[in-house]
């Protein structure tokens, strides 16, 4: 694997979890993999006082139908997470922060407080300007 760095969420380390609950753990990669590369998580807990270990391995090839949906929900997370930060850090000029939720928000293709949107016209690129409108078009019969 040639990935170069992953991070994982800044979030509390989880403490306890009970029977029914669940986690969710999100990590960023970035760097270049090659066309078979797979990840592995390793968990490490205590249950009723005896030390377990379980390891899952992954793919690091989304399949071609999934519309990347398990990235884009890590991702949000990530900018949630940061955009949370940059509020605490408010008026301490940490600008790192925004520059981060930017660039994850333009790689992934997920808003934040710091980007958005925009209607562009595909023949010149222009962005369009104007209020836009919703049209609900039929799929042609066949």
């Amino acid at each position: 694997m040639g990935f170069t760095k992953g991070s994982v969420c800044h979030c509390p380390p989880i403490t306890t979890l009970f029977q029914g609950e669940r986690s969710l753990i999100y990590a960023q990669l970035t760097g270049q993999s090659s066309e078979a590369a797979e990840g592995c998580v390793t968990l490490n807990y205590s249950l009723a006082g005896h030390p377990s270990e379980n390891q899952l391995h992954f793919s690091l090839r989304p399949a071609e139908d999934t519309g990347l949906t398990v990235h884009r929900l890590g991702a949000r997370t990530l900018i949630r997470s940061l955009e949370m930060k940059e509020r605490e850090l408010r008026g301490q000029q940490d600008g790192g922060v925004k520059e981060k939720v930017v660039q994850l928000s333009v790689q992934s293709g997920v808003s934040s407080s710091f980007t958005a949107f925009i209607a562009v016209n595909k023949d010149n690129g222009e962005a369009i300007q104007g209020p836009l409108r919703h049209r609900h078009i039929l799929p042609p019969c066949e």
